[in-house]
């Protein structure tokens, strides 16, 4: 049985070398994973192999402005994916928070 899905939005993203703006990239959320899905390309991820999500920031200079990265446990390092969205960075920082991921806050 699959787990319900909390959040869903459409934005850019970035899985490992695959990369597209809005409307390319998806981010999906449930209470044990997050899922970010680009151009036929999809990462999910449970919350005991995510280490930490980082906010890119408003300015960030990436695919499409402002957005989430998800550090994940790698096989050999830490890797990450990225979703972007110019109104819904927090909200999806903060939904990440309500379903248990390690959402980091930068120094204000």
């Amino acid at each position: 049985m699959s787990t319900p899905i909390l959040y869903s939005k459409r934005g850019g993203a970035q899985v490992g070398s695959v990369h597209g703006s809005w409307p390319f990239g998806k981010i999906e959320i449930s209470n044990s994973s997050v899922t970010v899905r680009v151009l036929g390309k999809s990462r999910t991820l449970t919350e005991a192999e995510v280490l930490r999500v980082e906010s890119l920031g408003f300015f960030a200079s990436a695919e499409g402005g402002p957005g989430v990265r998800i550090f994940f446990r790698a096989e050999h390092w830490e890797e990450f994916v990225d979703f972007h969205s110019l109104s819904a960075h927090r909200e999806i920082l903060e939904v990440l928070k309500q379903a248990g991921f390690n959402v980091v806050e930068r120094d204000k």
